[in-house]
Order: C-alpha cells, then sequence, then structure tokens
C-alpha cells in the first residue's frame, strides 16, 4: 500500500498497463520532437546572425567602423 501511495501511477491489474505504456509514450515521442524543432530553429537563427556579422565585417576578427 505504501509502494501505491507513493507512485505516479497504479493500476489494479496489468491489463492496462499496454494502454499506459502507449499514451505516454506517445506523449513522450510529442514532447521529443517538438524540442528538436526548437532546437535546430534556435541553432539555425545563432548560426545565421554569426554569419550575417561575419559578412558585414569581412570575415575579419575586427569591428567595422559603421557598426558604431
Amino acid at each position: 500500500i505504501q509502494a501505491v501511495l507513493a507512485s505516479d501511477y497504479s493500476f489494479s491489474q496489468f491489463k492496462f498497463l499496454q494502454r499506459l505504456l502507449l499514451v505516454h509514450g506517445r506523449w513522450s515521442y510529442l514532447r521529443m520532437c517538438k524540442f528538436l524543432c526548437y532546437f535546430f530553429y534556435k541553432n539555425f537563427a545563432f548560426t545565421m546572425v554569426h554569419f550575417w556579422f561575419g559578412f558585414f565585417c569581412g570575415f575579419s576578427a575586427q569591428v567595422g567602423w559603421w557598426l558604431f
């Protein structure tokens, strides 16, 4: 009884385990897909800012005079 009270999920029969795993597995998969889309978008935007800055600075390590 203590294990049931301390757990997140409890079920009376193991036949409900398959549905629990399928539902929460699908939700986990969808959250991971959403995370990966944001991850790639963030990295793409970050990289494009660096290329834009490099283009206006002539791809040198010095900041151009027009940026001040």
